[in-house]
């Protein structure tokens, strides 16, 4: 084995007598700091005179490319109340024989920090050979209906690597069913001549939902007359997320005429972010005219002189 030197970035190395005819291999092992091409020159010298010097010369060109981190979406099942654990692979490669560094954090897309998942930082350490770290995030469950919500997870500020995928999505699936969305009868006294009174429907969900939940509802005459009896209703009904019950308004039309009850049916259909339960329900207008008097007649009675 020969003799190594280093000289302000000059390696020499003295390999002592090479026999004619024999080689010499040296290998040259380098440690990047950053990406890009490495460019080194060889040269070899004799102490014997040599009378052709062209090939004493070489120049080695190389691409050193860091080692590159990624992270990978995940899904997630949301649970009842409590917490679930959304484990999420960074992955380095190919291996490095130093040390890579990397910060990350938590950022909200359609789940809410604090409520949905509990956001988190710090920094992940690769020693060297290692190729995978996990990121921990604690996912919040409970018992409401919800659209599959998404937080994510940035990689910033690597060390002794590059990023080749930077962010990643977690997709937290509602594991809650949807509500049972009902609608109850109702009555009113009708009311006279010139005045509207209110026939009121209660519609409600079976449990909150998490999510807006609407249904299509309209009223239909069964023996009270559209415009004579009622203002024809036909529109959508929205929950608001937390909210369970609705009152819909159906206006009545007062009248002055003696006449039996009337009756108009209340119709859920089309729900959205709901199931149906009772669907139908039956309005009842009590008239209020049958001790009005209405009209009288009268006729003439034969003497009897």
């Amino acid at each position: 084995a020969g003799e190594t030197r280093q000289e302000e970035g000059l390696f020499s190395y003295d390999h002592g007598t090479l026999e004619a005819g024999a080689t010499a291999l040296v290998t040259l092992r380098v440690r990047p700091v950053q990406t890009g091409t490495i460019e080194t020159t060889f040269a070899v010298a004799s102490s014997l005179e040599e009378f052709y010097t062209g090939n004493n010369v070489a120049t080695a060109r190389s691409q050193d490319n860091l080692p590159g981190l990624t992270i990978e979406d995940i899904q997630v099942g949301e649970g009842d109340p409590g917490t679930v654990e959304a484990v999420l692979h960074v992955r380095l490669f190919p291996p490095n024989d130093v040390s890579v560094f990397c910060d990350f954090v938590t950022t909200n897309t359609t789940a809410t920090p604090g409520q949905d998942y509990e956001p988190v930082a710090g920094t992940l350490e690769f020693p060297p050979g290692t190729t995978e770290r996990t990121i921990v995030v604690p996912v919040y469950g409970d018992v409401l209906n919800e659209l599959t919500e998404a937080f994510a997870v940035n990689l910033f500020n690597p060390i002794n690597a590059t990023l080749l995928r930077s962010q990643n999505f977690c997709a937290i699936f509602d594991n809650d069913p949807a509500p049972v969305v009902s609608v109850s009868g109702a009555q009113v006294v009708e009311g006279d001549s010139d005045t509207f009174s209110n026939l009121v429907f209660q519609v409600s969900l079976s449990a909150p939902s998490g999510r807006e939940v609407a249904v299509s509802a309209t009223a239909n005459g069964v023996t009270a007359t559209p415009n004579k009896d009622f203002i024809p209703f036909s529109s959508q009904v929205r929950f608001a997320p937390g909210v369970d019950q609705m009152l819909v308004t159906v206006r009545v039309i007062g009248d002055d005429q003696s006449e039996p009850d009337e009756t108009l049916e209340f119709q859920l259909q089309d729900p959205d972010g709901a199931v149906l339960g009772q669907s139908l329900a039956v309005g009842t207008i009590v008239d209020n005219d049958a001790a009005r008097l209405d009209h009288f007649a009268w006729s003439a009675i034969g003497s009897t002189q």
